[in-house]
């Protein structure tokens, strides 16, 4: 059984596969570069955010403001029409009862 050629990984050491892009055990690739166990250890760590600028900030904050309003429009929208008209309903009935008790007074 004739055993495929291997090539040694610069930056673990770990042989592997000729023509692979990577190496299958650390990672590191012909494309990026073969990086140093130091470049290594600096890449896996993660820095934290940034402060946003007062910009940003400002652009964060209507952003929110924004959303709120559109929940508060769908909320509103997904409301039976009895409930979005009950304000309109009661004053008709109040408009009708003067109108009937007007009605009863003069006649």
């Amino acid at each position: 059984m004739a055993r495929h050629p291997e090539e040694e990984c610069p930056h673990c050491g770990e042989r592997f596969r000729a023509g692979r892009s990577s190496c299958p055990h650390c990672g590191a690739d012909k494309e990026t570069g073969w990086l140093s166990a130091e470049d290594q250890m600096l890449a896996e760590v993660e820095l934290p955010d940034p402060e946003p600028t007062e910009k940003e900030r400002a652009r964060i904050a209507a952003d929110a403001r924004r959303e709120r309003h559109r929940a508060r429009a769908d909320m509103v929208a997904r409301r039976p029409l009895i409930i979005r008209t009950r304000p309109l309903a009661a004053l008709l009935l109040l408009l009708l009862l003067l109108a009937f008790a007007l009605w009863r007074a003069f006649s």
